[in-house]
């Protein structure tokens, strides 16, 4: 299986590694690169389902300002916090993917164009 794996600035602040997961419809933030970036995740509501392959996990819906790789900015993204211990890495899911003009796999190499 192929998996990307990048560092994403996040916020404009903050480094977070992140794998591309275009199953995901959201960008989904560990627990703990949550709290990295700055989110009170105390105060977080933990009332959405994912289905993943170990069976449901809950999340909480956040917006980020930014997300950044090389040259490539968005902004305004919706995304989730998993609870503490549900994931192991952040995803890089499709509410980032769908806001550039084009991404595209083939033969092992991930293009993306904003």
């Amino acid at each position: 299986m192929l998996h990307h794996a990048f560092t994403v600035l996040v916020n404009n602040t903050t480094d977070i590694d992140f794998m591309l997961d275009t199953g995901a419809s959201v960008v989904s933030l560990t627990y703990k690169d949550a709290k990295k970036i700055g989110v009170d995740v105390d105060n977080l509501t933990f009332n959405i389902p994912s289905n993943t392959a170990n069976g449901i996990s809950w999340g909480a819906k956040i917006m980020l300002d930014s997300m950044q790789i090389g040259p490539i900015m968005v902004h305004n993204i919706p995304a989730r916090v998993s609870q503490e211990n549900a994931l192991d890495i952040s995803l890089l899911g499709m509410s980032f993917l769908r806001e550039l003009k084009q991404f595209n796999i083939q033969e092992n190499k991930l293009t993306m164009t904003n």
